[in-house]
């Protein structure tokens, strides 16, 4: 059975949209584990997640515009 590729569409953007709300949430917390850090290597480390998330987070919403 095929999916139409108006409802694909939709099914897609939804995914994104929570996918990148999940990814936010996660690096805005790490973020605040980072500032809280008494440790510059658990800060260190933090900021690399954070850092790493954003990265991803950009991903998809460039994704999530491209396929708009």
């Amino acid at each position: 059975m095929f999916m139409d590729a108006a409802v694909m569409a939709e099914a897609q953007e939804q995914a994104l949209g929570i996918f990148a709300d999940a990814v936010l949430k996660l690096a805005l917390h790490i973020q605040q584990a980072a500032l809280d850090a008494g440790d510059l290597d658990q800060k260190v480390r933090a900021a690399g997640a954070v850092h790493r998330l954003g990265r991803g987070l950009r991903q998809t919403l460039a994704l999530q515009a491209k396929l708009a």
